[in-house]
């Protein structure tokens, strides 16, 4: 065969057994050395590794380590700079001339068609020049290689695959969307980003779940100190969304005849007294889970560590101020999913932690639900911050477990908020009927089911909507469930702002996904005019807080004190209150804390009883000092 033809082998090809230094007396395994020249005769076969296959030692190095002797090269089997080889300038001895060489690049072209780089000119190029091809991405075998770029080859690794949770660029011609129509998350990027530099929020989440695809948008920083960042596995507290965990596990026994709706905390829980004269004959298991139970609902006492923090807590309740008579009134109580935690540890024999994996984590296969910081410390958790420092305390006492201490992902909760996404059981179905109105609630919150807020989406209120909200030591959270539109979107961020940034980013997902409209936030109406303004001065407070209201220059102000036993010195936050767009009687008000976009109902409202009262937060405070 003519050495110039381009169809010739190498040297030491094994399936050329002509050639010098070719098959020999081993067929199947010689290798002959890079040295080999005519007349030499056989050469000794050389382990994978050892020197570079096709490199002479007596070529210049051109920049490269010489490989040594007898010792595996550091850079890989075999392999000069691990992703390239080259073709140097011919010796004048040198058997194997050049056009072969090129030739055999062409060749090796030709076979993968998928190779990157490469000279397309290589019957052109003068003799003598050095010439470098990028490696092919299959290997000998025709399978895809596993490479990474390297110092010494920078950008010639063929582009990694795209992670799952990371944006993908809209192709074009339709902006946005994919080929199979799904919302392109890029622009979901660039929503959350936007909504979380506008309120200093260091990181966040933003998760949907829509026609069974899930979709993770990470954000921003755990942590401003260590700036570790945000991934779609990052664990967050979700706060309060943690009581429809709770909701569901009482739907459970309740299923099952453990428990009714008009089951008494007496009858569950013996012994247990409930605030001075004793309520806990009259307090009954709907109004725990809809929050008429009249029980102060802020009562965050630290009773330490261990399986029994709950009893013990539930034990001090003997003196608990009963702010309503049961069932009279809608006010937020944790107070009463405390009491829900404590009656599944009776009813179940185990603590609440473990009776939360047993019956809802476990069995949809979620491995990170952390209820314990211990535990939250093995994936990734996000530390809270507030003004922008992180907080000096993680997370809440370990008795308030099920009022609002669960942290997990944001693909777990969605797999969790799921279950209500298509055909669900009687414990599912249960869990979202509605128990009892909120007052001043937005549209998608105005109903109370077993701890579900219960709402309307779409221009007609078409779309029944079940969500939580939560709150927690600088973590706050959003969760909204349309079976509907088959559709679960939740916001989680390390600071307390997840309402801005529900407000910014998910209506215009959901538009975008579905083309319903989500209702807005309460709004103000400046340009109402005060009605009697003085009939609401006066000071109001409950447990956790007091709210003192004063009329300067024929406008209301409030200021607002945190006096619970988690505040610490936290100064009063001082807001004018301003007139609710909409309201008839008068007598509700919208304020917005400093740093926050949103505004919330303040509305003044009597007990049953008619004691003047204010609330805020979902919650009832009394006037204890009414205008002098």
């Amino acid at each position: 065969m003519d050495r110039a033809d381009p169809g010739h082998r190498r040297s030491g090809d094994r399936r050329d057994p002509d050639r010098e230094g070719g098959l020999l007396d081993r067929p199947h395994r010689q290798r002959p050395g890079r040295g080999a020249r005519p007349g030499d005769g056989p050469q000794p076969r050389r382990r994978r590794g050892v020197t570079h296959p096709r490199r002479r030692r007596d070529v210049p190095d051109h920049g490269h380590r010489p490989a040594r002797r007898g010792r595996p090269d550091p850079r890989g089997p075999g392999r000069a700079a691990h992703r390239r080889w080259r073709v140097d300038a011919p010796r004048p001895d040198d058997p194997v001339q050049p056009v072969q060489r090129l030739a055999l690049a062409a060749r090796r072209a030709a076979r993968h068609p998928d190779a990157v780089g490469g000279h397309r000119d290589h019957g052109r190029r003068p003799s003598g020049a050095r010439v470098r091809r990028r490696r092919s991405r299959l290997d000998p075998r025709g399978r895809p290689r596993l490479t990474r770029t390297t110092p010494e080859d920078p950008g010639l690794s063929p582009p990694r695959e795209r992670r799952a949770d990371r944006p993908t660029p809209a192709p074009s011609g339709v902006p946005g969307r994919g080929e199979d129509g799904r919302v392109i998350p890029r622009r979901w990027s660039t929503w959350l980003a936007e909504a979380c530099t506008a309120t200093d929020t260091p990181g966040a989440v933003l998760g949907v779940r829509h026609a069974g695809r899930t979709t993770v948008v990470p954000y921003g920083v755990l942590h401003t100190a260590t700036g570790h960042p945000v991934s779609a596995g990052s664990v967050f507290q979700v706060g309060s969304i943690t009581k429809t965990w709770v909701g569901l596990q009482v739907a459970q026994l309740a299923d099952v005849g453990r428990l009714t709706l008009d089951s008494t905390v007496a009858e569950l829980l013996p012994g247990v007294r409930l605030g001075s004269p004793d309520v806990a004959d009259r307090v009954t298991v709907r109004m725990l889970l809809s929050h008429t139970s009249g029980l102060d609902g802020d009562v965050f006492t630290d009773t330490g560590r261990g399986d029994d923090a709950v009893e013990r807590f539930v034990d001090r309740l003997a003196d608990v101020a009963v702010v309503h008579e049961p069932g009279a009134a809608y006010s937020y109580c944790n107070t009463g999913f405390v009491l829900l935690g404590r009656i599944l540890e009776v009813l179940d024999g185990r603590p609440w932690p473990a009776t939360l994996q047993r019956r809802v984590a476990a069995p949809l296969g979620l491995t990170d639900v952390c209820v314990r910081a211990e535990d939250a410390l093995l994936h990734d958790p996000a530390v809270g911050h507030e003004d922008g420092a992180p907080v000096t305390r993680w997370q809440l006492p370990d008795a308030l477990g099920a009022a609002g201490t669960v942290t997990t992902s944001a693909g777990s909760l969605l797999t969790f908020a799921a279950q209500w996404l298509g055909e669900v059981g009687p414990a599912l179905a249960r869990t979202t009927e509605p128990l009892v109105g909120v007052p001043d609630a937005a549209a998608d919150a105005g109903e109370v089911g077993w701890a579900w807020r219960v709402g309307r989406w779409g221009a007609d209120r078409e779309h029944v909507v079940i969500g939580h909200d939560g709150e927690t030591m600088g973590q706050t959270a959003t969760l909204r469930v349309v079976p509907s539109l088959d559709l679960a979107v939740c916001v989680l961020t390390n600071a307390l702002h997840a309402t801005d940034v529900h407000q910014h980013v998910v209506p215009r997902v959901v538009e975008e996904l579905t083309g319903v409209a989500v209702p807005g936030p309460p709004q103000p109406d400046p340009r109402a005019t005060l009605v009697d303004p003085e009939r609401f001065v006066g000071t109001y407070a409950r447990r956790a807080a007091r709210y003192d209201v004063t009329l300067e220059g024929g406008a209301l102000w409030l200021t607002a004190t945190s006096t619970s036993e988690l505040s610490g010195d936290e100064p009063p936050e001082r807001m004018p209150l301003v007139p609710l767009a909409g309201d008839a009687d008068g007598t509700g008000f919208v304020r917005r804390p400093a740093g926050t976009s949103s505004w919330s109902v303040v509305r003044f409202a009597p007990l049953p009883d008619g004691t003047p009262a204010l609330r805020a937060q979902g919650r009832m405070a009394p006037r204890v000092v009414p205008v002098s």
